[in-house]
C-alpha cells in the first residue's frame, strides 16, 4: 500500500453473505477485523441471499451491506421483497452501516428505492462493467456531465 501511496480507507473489500456466514467459524471474521484495523472498508455482498440474522449483522465487521438483486427485481410489487428492503434500510441505519441496493436496472426501480430512502444504488442503469482501459475515459465523461447536471458520478 505504501509503495503505491494508496490509502486503505479508499478500498472496499467485498465478501458475499454466504462466504461470510460459512467462514464465520473459520476465523474469517478475525481476518476482516484486522483488515478494518488497517483502514479497509468491508462490504457484505448479496445480503438476503443467505441466512443472516440481526444479531449476526451487529457482530460482523462490515461497513456496507449490499442488498441482493433478487429483492430489487421485485421492489415494485407489494410483497416480502419490498418489506425486506425497507427492513434492511432501517437495520442499516440503526447499526450505522451503509446500505447499497445492487442490481438496479430500471428508472422505476431507481425511483422506488429513492422513495424508500435508499441513497446508494448500483447497477446497469448507471453503467455496465467497464474495462480498466476505459475507466479514465468514463470518469472524465462523468465528471463533465456532473458539471452540467450538478449530479456527482
Amino acid at each position: 500500500m505504501k509503495k503505491y501511496s494508496i490509502n486503505p480507507e479508499n478500498i472496499i473489500l467485498e465478501i458475499t453473505e454466504t462466504v461470510m456466514i460459512n467462514g464465520f467459524s473459520n476465523n474469517i471474521n478475525e481476518i476482516f477485523f484486522q483488515l478494518k484495523k488497517m483502514g479497509f472498508k468491508i462490504a457484505l455482498d448479496d445480503f438476503g441471499s443467505g441466512y443472516s440474522s440481526i444479531s449476526y449483522l451487529k457482530n460482523i465487521p462490515v461497513d456496507i451491506i449490499k442488498i441482493d438483486k433478487i429483492f430489487i427485481d421485485k421492489i415494485s410489487e407489494e410483497g416480502v421483497e419490498k418489506l425486506f428492503i425497507k427492513t434492511a434500510l432501517a437495520i442499516g441505519e440503526k447499526l450505522g452501516k451503509q446500505i447499497i441496493a445492487e442490481g438496479v436496472e430500471s428508472e422505476k426501480q431507481k425511483k422506488l428505492l429513492l422513495l424508500e430512502g435508499c441513497r446508494l444504488l448500483q447497477g446497469y442503469i448507471f453503467s455496465k462493467p467497464i474495462k480498466d482501459g476505459e475507466l479514465l475515459v468514463y470518469l472524465d465523461h462523468a465528471r463533465k456531465t456532473s458539471e452540467i447536471t450538478g449530479c456527482n458520478p
